[in-house]
């Protein structure tokens, strides 16, 4: 059954495959199936059809009287349902076939939900792994985007501010040549903005190398 507690799988033996065809549709769970299919609870029951909860047969469903009827579970829920009816010799089902069968049942719901695990525990893993190639997916186009715009920032600094600090300290010294016999203090002014262009100068180049290390 899935999760909501609907058949989604039928499996029998002693019902030939010819008949289970002709039966057609899977049980629905009504009448006494529905009572296993709503808890944990076993069956045994002698006749099946004087059962108060009996609803009938299907068309083209062999005739069946005794029903033992044993879920399949485990920490509380219900992974299927085993359903068993008319022994061989004819006799009725004892409590020892209900121990039986609910010893058997109890051993698969274990296997089940070790499979369940297993199963959840691969779609964990494959989750996670497709996390991290999208985690390092953007990893990379995050050290992509970041290089690209050192490398725009170290363009920038290198045509615009190399060539503009490289033009102020030209002119100051073009001033302060211009200046010498004309007036000390402009000189000196103009040495001054010289001094600061190849300060800036520098600053600027070491900013680059830190931008864009060899």
């Amino acid at each position: 059954i899935d999760e909501t507690g609907r058949l989604i799988r039928f499996l029998q033996t002693g019902v030939d495959d010819e008949t289970a065809e002709r039966i057609g549709r899977l049980p629905t769970g009504t009448g006494l199936l529905g009572e296993v299919l709503s808890g944990q609870q076993t069956l045994r029951i002698e006749n099946i059809q004087r059962d108060e909860r009996f609803h009938g047969f299907p068309d083209h469903h062999p005739p069946m009287r005794r029903l033992l009827a044993v879920p399949i579970a485990t920490r509380g829920r219900i992974l299927g349902r085993v359903y068993l009816s008319d022994k061989q010799d004819n006799n009725p089902f004892t409590h020892h076939d209900e121990l039986l069968t609910v010893t058997f049942t109890n051993a698969l719901a274990s296997i089940l939900a070790h499979t369940d695990e297993q199963v959840k525990r691969r779609e964990a893993e494959r989750q996670a792994g497709r996390l991290l190639r999208e985690n390092q997916q953007l990893t990379r186009h995050l050290l992509t985007a970041t290089e690209e715009e050192r490398r725009h920032l170290a363009r920038e600094l290198h045509d615009e501010m190399g060539q503009c600090t490289t033009a102020i300290q030209a002119e100051a010294e073009a001033i302060a040549a211009l200046s010498t016999h004309l007036d000390p203090r402009i000189h000196d002014g103009a040495k001054s903005i010289s001094e600061l262009g190849v300060h800036l100068y520098n600053v600027v180049h070491a900013t680059l190398r830190r931008l864009r290390p060899v």
